[in-house]
């Protein structure tokens, strides 16, 4: 049989070992979630290329989600080569933590809508990396951009 106070011991460094193991997973929990993000936001888009002839007037909606989902919806006018096109488009995404400021894109399912007529070969959809960072010094704005698309200031509320 174990004595009193050899048994208190024993309670007390199970109670110990226990809070340690709480304090671990909500450290885990936090750092895991401190480079994500949980906002909507909408900006406005003009990208002009006078050498290959290519305007974006667009407005866009970008959704991110602690869990790593996101969403974009994007609605405006392309023209290309003497042409204008509708573009109506929703995207949803897997976003993770790449390096700093830097998002890794999965799993992106392009859903085209009614009146969308912007071919393929108009519009780059290969989007794997996306540019993600707070802006110090202005509350709710974000600076969004990626290898095809300038760097966008999104508002947040």
């Amino acid at each position: 049989m174990i004595n009193p106070k050899r048994r208190l011991a024993l309670l007390l460094c199970l109670i110990i070992a226990l809070a340690g193991v709480v304090i671990y997973a909500s450290y885990y929990y936090v750092r895991s979630h401190s480079d994500m993000f949980e906002f909507t936001c909408a900006a406005n888009l003009q990208q002009r290329d006078a050498a290959t002839d290519f305007h974006l007037d667009a407005s866009f909606v970008l959704t991110l989600r602690y869990s790593g989902d996101a969403m974009v919806s994007v609605d405006g006018i392309v023209h290309k080569n003497g042409k204008d096109y509708v573009l109506r488009r929703n995207a949803e995404f897997h976003y993770s933590p790449y390096i700093q400021s830097l998002y890794k894109l999965n799993h992106f399912t392009l859903h085209p809508g009614l009146r969308d007529n912007v071919p393929d070969s108009v519009l780059n959809t290969n989007f794997s990396y996306l540019y993600i960072s707070k802006i110090t010094g202005m509350n709710d704005a974000v600076l969004i951009g990626s290898r095809v698309l300038p760097l966008i200031v999104c508002h947040t509320r």
